[in-house]
């Protein structure tokens, strides 16, 4: 797996799903959680990246953004 576009899927994953809510992770979990799991054809980077942003905002949507993204390997600066 290549984990440069595993990173870049997972920013636009996170940067989407901050966009498309009020900016918490609660918010961010219920907009992951509404959405389609990439598709058959999808490469595996974007189906792993997709699996691993759900799991995590959902497991940590009590807990404050920083540290929410700090389990992503993420900082702020990356959604910038």
């Amino acid at each position: 797996m290549d984990q440069t576009r595993f990173k870049d899927y997972l920013i636009e994953y996170t940067k989407t799903a901050l966009d498309s809510s009020d900016g918490t992770p609660s918010g961010a979990e219920n907009y992951l959680s509404s959405q389609k799991k990439p598709g058959f054809l999808a490469s595996a980077e974007k189906k792993e990246a997709f699996q691993r942003a759900q799991k995590v905002f959902t497991e940590m949507q009590d807990r404050p953004l920083w540290l929410v993204l700090k389990a992503l390997g993420l900082t702020v600066e990356d959604l910038e």
